[in-house]
C-alpha cells in the first residue's frame, strides 16, 4: 500500500474539492460561487489548502485561514473546512490533516487554532476534543440570504 502524503491543493483539484465540500455541507452548493471563492482563497497568502492522498488517490482536503484578531493581539488559525471521504475514515487522512494545518499555523505565529463544527456532528467533536480541542466558545450564525 502507498504512503499516506499531504500535498497543498491547487487549481487543478477544484472539482475534487468542490464534491466534498458538497458532500461535507450535505447539499450541492453554488458551482460558479464556489469556484469563485476556491480561487480566490488560493492567491491568499493567509489561507492554505491541503489534501491527503494515497498514490494519485486524493482521500481528504482541509483549509486554514489565518486571521490577525484584536481579542487575541496576535494571529489566530482557524480550521474552515476537514473531510475524510467516508470510504477512507479511519486510514489516517484526517489526523494527517490536522497535523498539517496545526504545523502551519504554528509556523505562521498562531497563538491559537479553533474550528468550528455543526451542533449535529457528534463524532466530528469527539475527533477534534481527542486532538486537544476544548469547548469554550459560543458561536452563533444569522443567514444574510
Amino acid at each position: 500500500m502507498e504512503e499516506l502524503t499531504i500535498l497543498p491543493a491547487g487549481e487543478e483539484h477544484l472539482d475534487t474539492v468542490y464534491d466534498m465540500i458538497c458532500k461535507l455541507e450535505e447539499t450541492r452548493l453554488s458551482y460558479p460561487g464556489f469556484c469563485h471563492a476556491y480561487r480566490t482563497n488560493l492567491a491568499e497568502k493567509r489561507i492554505r489548502y491541503f489534501l491527503a492522498a494515497r498514490g494519485e488517490e486524493l482521500l481528504g482536503f482541509a483549509s486554514l485561514h489565518i486571521e490577525e484578531l484584536l481579542h487575541h493581539a496576535s494571529p489566530v488559525g482557524e480550521l474552515q473546512e476537514l473531510i475524510v471521504r467516508e470510504e477512507a475514515r479511519g486510514t489516517g487522512a484526517g489526523v494527517a490533516l490536522m497535523a498539517a494545518v496545526e504545523a502551519a499555523a504554528r509556523a505562521a505565529g498562531c497563538t491559537q487554532l479553533e474550528v468550528c463544527a455543526n451542533v449535529r456532528r457528534k463524532a466530528t467533536h469527539r475527533f477534534y476534543e481527542n486532538r486537544g480541542f476544548v469547548n469554550d466558545h459560543f458561536n452563533l450564525c444569522k443567514p444574510l440570504r
